[in-house]
């Protein structure tokens, strides 16, 4: 009489191997019909598990449930890394580089509204232009004169013509922004065309004839008609800066003491709002300073500047003139009406600085989160209204021209200051 035993398994047992949520029947299935083998992201997702089912065979001591072996198995499929597409480094530029570009491609587009209609061609836009010109060049000489022609034409059209935002009603653009916005067309089509052969009037020589070229149609313009060209950016005066405090005071408001403390704050580093509204509260620190024959403790704090790139730690003196601009009582007031449990000393503006496009690069709301509250200022204290820049902008400290002597470390040091 022969006895089975319990525990030796069936000699067919049941193997399914399932990936992901799919069998190995239904992966091998996608290949056969398909005709292909399933992509790397579809393999690299999934996971293959083998799961092996024991039937042992139907005695009274045998159990009666299926014993069922998982066992999990790192596919050699796994070990193959995601496909990443890396772009040119050429033909990606920083924030403040693509939005200067995409104003001086703003303005030849404009201009070539008008100079392709002299010339007798279609209209085209600077990224439909190609390195043979337009149309299509057949000798080299051709194409070095296409360009030259262009390119003269469009720096007299900087030079006498062009207007703020392309605007025919706006007021002339100054001098260097003319030079900046004939820069970037030029760093444009040099990029564009970087595997052609140099294009002579992208050269330095030529460029630099140009450049003073701009400089005096410039000249002529405003004496010819007696206008002035359009002024940068204002920048803020002590009264300004004296009114807004005030405001900000009265008002008290955890926004309005943000608002305070980075304006002061812009004064004191000389920096754009986008850079210190991204100062930390770490990064705020006593520091020693050591004049001649005796030392004192000042505040430290630690920036990050957007377009040169250096982190700077710039030493904070207490205002010379009054408490309304000094940075140390600003920000005393902040920590009072707003506390201080956020990483950033302006969580509010820090947030708006950094926002970013669904291409992930910056796209810092600072200016217009600055300007809604400065307006809100205007509108509800209509006595400041006259005493303040209507046209201040969140950039209206970063030249620090109108600073007092001893704002910073670099204009003067301890001794006038105390």
């Amino acid at each position: 009489m022969k006895h089975s035993n319990p525990t030796a398994p069936s000699p067919n047992p049941t193997t399914t191997t399932t990936i992901g949520a799919i069998t190995q029947q239904q992966f091998d299935t996608f290949s056969t019909t398909t005709n292909e083998a399933p992509s790397a992201a579809f393999r690299q997702s999934t996971q293959i598990r083998q799961t092996t089912t024991i039937s042992p065979p139907s005695t009274k001591h045998s159990n009666p449930k299926a014993q069922t072996t998982t066992v999990n198995m790192s596919s050699s499929l796994d070990d193959d890394e995601p496909s990443v597409f890396y772009h040119d480094a050429r033909d990606g530029l920083l924030t403040s580089a693509a939005d200067k570009q995409k104003k001086a491609l703003n303005h030849f587009n404009c201009f070539l509204k008008g100079h392709c209609l002299q010339i007798g061609i279609d209209v085209v836009e600077a990224k439909d232009i190609p390195y043979k010109g337009t149309p299509r060049k057949s000798t080299n000489k051709a194409v070095n004169e296409f360009w030259d022609k262009i390119i003269g034409a469009f720096i007299t059209c900087m030079g006498s013509h062009a207007r703020s935002g392309c605007n025919s009603n706006g007021q002339r653009i100054s001098l260097n922004t003319a030079d900046g916005c004939s820069s970037s067309v030029k760093a444009y089509f040099t990029n564009k065309f970087r595997t052609e052969l140099a294009i002579p009037v992208f050269q330095k020589q030529q460029w630099a004839k140009l450049r003073e070229k701009l400089k005096g149609l410039c000249r002529e313009s405003n004496r010819s008609k007696g206008k002035p060209t359009k002024t940068e950016d204002a920048s803020s005066t002590c009264q300004d800066r004296e009114a807004l405090s005030m405001a900000c005071i009265w008002l008290n408001t955890p926004e309005f003491a943000e608002f305070w403390h980075l304006s002061d704050t812009s004064c004191h580093c000389s920096g754009r709002g986008s850079e210190v509204s991204l100062i930390k509260l770490d990064g705020i620190t006593p520091l020693e300073v050591n004049k001649l024959v005796y030392s004192c403790h000042v505040l430290a704090v630690q920036l990050q500047r957007q377009k040169s790139g250096p982190f700077q730690t710039l030493p904070i003196y207490p205002h010379r003139d009054g408490i309304f601009e000094d940075f140390c009582f600003s920000l005393i007031h902040l920590i009072v009406v707003k506390g201080c449990n956020h990483e950033h000393a302006c969580p509010v503006f820090s947030k708006a600085a950094l926002k970013t496009k669904e291409s992930g690069e910056s796209n810092s709301g600072v200016f217009k989160e600055w300007t809604k509250l400065f307006n809100e200022i205007r509108t509800t204290f209509e006595v400041l209204a006259n005493e303040m820049n209507e046209e201040l902008g969140s950039h209206l400290n970063c030249r620090g021209s109108n600073e007092a002597m001893v704002e910073t470390q670099s204009l003067g040091g301890c001794a006038p200051t105390f």
